[in-house]
């Protein structure tokens, strides 16, 4: 009887730096012969990310992080990777030229994919917010974009199925947003818990679960999106939570320019139902979801997980107190985002 095989040790992965991509990139047929410059980029929290330039032309190469960049402990599965590439070779035919990048290759092993370079110059519209630039033609090419996600996401569910997994989404929004914030406000747990389970159960379309002005790439092509790591078959309320808490706590530190702000919040609503209205998405049910995920997202980068860099602690007592005050209501009209509260003395 033949010996049994070595149990086999699972590979541990390559971890990609400015200087071991190229040898890595040259190993197979992901680089042609020629000089490559080699330009690390900001990831964010959750990967390392790389611009190279070849005789091939220009692309992105990203590998996904195991423990995220961040004060508290957080970790999310690597495998992400694969999440975002399919992603791309699902919605990058569906959308219109430039709101996405093209997928180019997937290495499963070590996390890492690669697309093409988003236009030049092509820089996050979160600069121009920080800035005190609010844009109107931006806030509506960032609705249009959200909008026609959703509605490709509507119409092609069936194909969207392999897309259904939450666990990246859980691990990387529902974990550390919502649950961690129940375990701080325990006293918000009836209010939230139907809420992540509607966002765990829902098919309606696709949410895209990272849809804010840092992933959003301007330049004179337009916006590209980008960072798609907790893409899933969901529900679309989340985005526009997600992306209107972003643009109020700009508005926020805007102070005397803060109407300016709160046009941009109109108009990106605007726009992006109109994208909609075709479908059964739309609704007060809906729009109380997306107020819902905006407040949880406002104590999250305010008090939480992923705070945000650029309030001060009046400015942050203001956000803290619009979002409790919205989790504090049965709200279904965007009326209410008008109206920032002031701090409480």
């Amino acid at each position: 009887m033949a010996p049994p095989a070595p149990a086999r040790l699972p590979m541990i992965p390559l971890l990609l730096s400015e200087s071991n991509l190229e040898a890595y990139l040259r190993q197979g047929t992901r680089l042609p012969s020629g000089p490559v410059i080699i330009t690390p980029l900001s990831g964010g929290v959750s990967a390392r990310v790389f611009r190279v330039e070849s005789a091939s032309g220009i692309c992105v190469v990203k590998q996904a992080c195991e423990q995220l960049r961040v004060k508290d402990e957080w970790f999310s599965d690597p495998a992400r990777a694969e999440r975002e590439f399919l992603f791309l070779e699902l919605f990058y035919p569906w959308l219109p030229e430039g709101c996405l990048t093209r997928p180019l290759w997937l290495d499963r092993d070590n996390h890492i994919l690669a697309m093409e370079a988003a236009a030049p110059p092509a820089a996050p519209w979160k600069q121009d917010l920080l800035a005190g630039s609010a844009d109107p033609a931006l806030a509506r090419k960032a609705g249009a974009l959200l909008g026609l996600l959703h509605l490709a996401g509507w119409k092609h569910r069936q194909q969207l199925l392999p897309l259904a997994d939450k666990s990246f989404f859980q691990q990387l929004r529902l974990e550390p947003f919502h649950e961690r914030l129940i375990t701080r406000r325990p006293e918000l747990r009836p209010r939230l818990a139907p809420l992540i389970a509607w966002s765990m159960e829902s098919l309606e379309t696709l949410c895209h679960g990272d849809f804010s002005p840092k992933n959003l790439l301007q330049s004179p092509a337009g916006l590209t999106l980008v960072d798609h790591e907790t893409a899933h078959l969901g529900d679309g309320a989340m985005d526009v939570g997600f992306f209107l808490c972003h643009l109020f706590l700009k508005s926020i530190r805007a102070e005397n320019e803060r109407a300016v702000f709160q046009k941009l919040v109109r108009i990106f609503l605007a726009e992006y139902e109109s994208q909609i209205v075709s479908t059964d998405l739309l609704g007060p049910q809906f729009r109380s979801r997306a107020l819902d995920h905006f407040a949880v997202t406002v104590l999250t980068r305010v008090e939480g997980t992923s705070p945000v860099d650029y309030l001060d602690d009046r400015q942050k007592e203001i956000a803290c107190d619009k979002a409790l005050e919205v989790l504090g209501k049965r709200l279904n009209s965007w009326d209410f985002l008008d109206h920032p509260v002031a701090a409480k003395r």
